[in-house]
């Protein structure tokens, strides 16, 4: 298999487009959970629920973190940056 540079950017555009597919599903998901166990603890006062809470809540802190660790200051989404630069110009593949 032949590795040229269309390759490789088409391989880097479908991680970058899986990465901010997965992403929000993950911080939507994490976050409804944690929503989801707040009445429990607030009903029962067990503190089992309160150590969810604390689990996930750090889980999902570091998944906020990793999205801001990778945005640049002023440049807004990394793949909306790159699609503005024109750093995937196929040029005349047809398509």
């Amino acid at each position: 298999m032949d590795l040229d540079a269309t390759a490789l950017a088409r391989t880097q555009f479908a991680f970058s487009i899986a990465f901010h597919t997965l992403w929000p599903a993950y911080r939507i998901g994490i976050a409804s959970f944690i929503v989801a166990l707040r009445p429990k603890w607030f009903g029962t006062k067990e503190d089992i629920w309160r150590a969810q809470i604390k689990f996930w809540a750090g889980i999902f802190a570091l998944g906020f973190g990793a999205r801001a660790a990778s945005r640049k200051v002023g440049q807004g989404d990394l793949l909306s940056f790159r699609r503005e630069t024109g750093a995937f110009n196929t040029g005349n593949l047809g398509w």
